[in-house]
């Protein structure tokens, strides 16, 4: 009996030893489970911190070339006669510079994690834009068939988000055609009786925006049909194409919450047909006549910028706007004339990134010196905490670049109070 309760006690030892190994094995893979979740999400944010600082980079430049296209254009644009092909060419330019400001805002917002404001968006009137910017750069023996019906039919989103959806799906089939062919477009309201799968995504029940590009090309093989939405994956050989065309599409479409068919046979082309949620009608647009903008009284207003095309540029609409304008180039020179005379100036208009001295450093040392004056920061990216640090420094507003004239009248005579 003493035996068999010996057995016993050893037996449940031994398993109550097991028992112990094992939650301590599982406790200690939960917790390398937990410090490699830790680990990866650390990387992951070092990786955006490192992606928004290359995006602001990139953003500052492009922004300052945009600026002088759409600033000089706009000038361009009140002395062109209504109905003239300049006037015609004149705005599809700002229109195209506007979609490239809208592209530099949606490459800011993903690399910042930043969720972007949707409003209602005309497909067909987007669509028409896109095509009318495509049609002239068609390559010779490429012919463009649309046929756009969507009539006043709107998605959620963002006009940029359709404009590179098509933009990126016609230079895939353009590219697809080396030896000439068709590209046909159609644009048309469609109702989903049931739901299915997608090749990209789920179409459910409901109305759709559907838009099919077709091309008459070489056509995608079933051995590389389940690559080309990855990005970096191209088939065309160095300096033709990036790989990352339809990998964007891809994402595009699952942001707005749609879904994509692809059907190909090699030799015969291809059709990509995008289903896009719909969101009731857009709002027609009413022609207003231009609102004469806020000007000035012979103001003084110092202007400081590096990029010496948007110094001439500010001064230019200034001018015109009633101030005197006084530019520099250089933040010091900037600073070296306000400790000069700091009540010379009525007002200030300084961008953020500078070499030698920024933007808020500047407005550190003009307040400094004079405590009293309207000071306006420009800037590619107002996020990231930079109105926060703008009013600690003491800027009185931010403007983003690229500016309109609008933008510089309003915000001046915001901060003067007229």
């Amino acid at each position: 009996m003493t035996e068999t309760v010996i057995v016993l006690l050893i037996g449940i030892a031994i398993g109550w030893l097991g028992y112990l190994i094992y939650h301590d094995i599982t406790e200690r893979k939960r917790a390398e489970e937990a410090l490699q979740l830790s680990e990866q999400k650390r990387r992951q944010a070092q990786r955006l911190d490192a992606m928004g600082t290359l995006a602001g980079g990139i953003a500052h430049d492009f922004n300052n070339i945009l600026g002088a296209i759409l600033g000089y254009g706009e000038m361009a644009l009140r002395d062109a006669p209504a109905g003239t092909r300049l006037r015609r060419d004149l705005e599809s330019i700002l229109t195209a510079g506007e979609r490239g400001r809208a592209l530099v805002d949606r490459v800011l917002t993903f690399s910042h994690s930043g969720v972007s404001a949707r409003i209602p968006i005309h497909v067909e009137k987007v669509v028409g834009e896109a095509l009318d910017l495509l049609g002239p750069k068609m390559p010779e023996g490429i012919l463009l068939e649309a046929q756009l019906s969507a009539g006043p039919a709107a998605i959620l989103g963002e006009p940029t988000q359709v404009h590179q959806v098509l933009m990126n799906l016609a230079t895939n089939a353009i590219q697809a055609m080396p030896a000439g062919g068709t590209l046909a477009v159609l644009l048309e309201v469609f109702h989903s009786e049931c739901a299915r799968p997608a090749t990209v995504g789920n179409l459910d029940v409901g109305e759709y925006i559907r838009l099919t590009v077709t091309d008459s090309g070489v056509g995608i093989s079933a051995e590389i049909m389940d690559k080309i939405f990855d990005p970096f994956f191209t088939t065309k050989e160095a300096g033709v194409g990036t790989g990352l065309g339809l990998s964007l599409v891809h994402g595009i479409v699952m942001d707005l919450g749609g879904a994509m068919d692809v059907s190909s046979r090699p030799g015969a082309g291809s059709t990509f047909t995008v289903f896009l949620p719909r969101s009731g009608d857009a709002l027609e647009a009413v022609e207003n006549l231009v609102p004469k903008l806020p000007g000035g009284n012979g103001e003084y207003v110092v202007v400081v910028d590096d990029e010496e095309p948007l110094v001439k540029l500010a001064a230019r609409t200034l001018e015109e706007l009633g101030y005197v304008p006084v530019s520099f180039t250089s933040g010091i020179a900037a600073l070296a004339a306000f400790r000069d005379d700091p009540q010379r100036f009525d007002a200030m208009i300084t961008d953020e990134r500078m070499p030698r001295i920024s933007g808020l450093a500047l407005i550190r040392e003009v307040r400094g010196l004079r405590r009293q004056m309207p000071i306006l920061l420009m800037s590619g990216y107002v996020g990231g905490g930079l109105l926060e640090r703008a009013r600690e420094a003491g800027a009185d507003d931010v403007l983003k670049k690229p500016l309109s004239a609008h933008d510089l009248a309003t915000g001046l005579a915001r901060v003067l109070q007229k």
